[in-house]
């Protein structure tokens, strides 16, 4: 759940950087995508993965986290407002994988 906190709070704080008046907006559109990536990816890859497994590495579930934000977009988001949101969708997906990764990675440390 860290992995999706900080994801979506990275994706709002860019909005609200950018222009974007009423920040619980740009919390409700980030998190209608951030809590279904955390439920239905982050979550069973966490349980079911080993914290040694090469998934967890920063690399690999940083591109993981971009490409599966890039898909959904495509998938849910009209052709007009994908070039709007696809820079903030990559952007949540990144860090959502990179923390995702550093929170795997440190109970990797502490259950050795």
């Amino acid at each position: 759940m860290l992995a999706a906190l900080v994801g979506t709070s990275a994706g709002v704080i860019y909005m609200v950087l950018f222009g974007w008046k009423d920040w619980r907006i740009c919390l409700m559109l980030i998190s209608l995508f951030a809590v279904p990536i955390w439920a239905l990816v982050l979550l069973p890859m966490h349980v079911l993965l080993p914290r040694s497994s090469r998934f967890w590495h920063p690399a690999a579930s940083t591109g993981v986290g971009g490409v599966l934000a890039v898909v959904l977009l495509t998938i849910f988001v009209s052709e007009d407002l994908l070039w709007l949101f696809l820079p903030i969708g990559i952007l949540v997906g990144v860090i959502t994988g990179l923390a995702g990764s550093a929170v795997a990675r440190l109970y990797a440390i502490r259950s050795v």
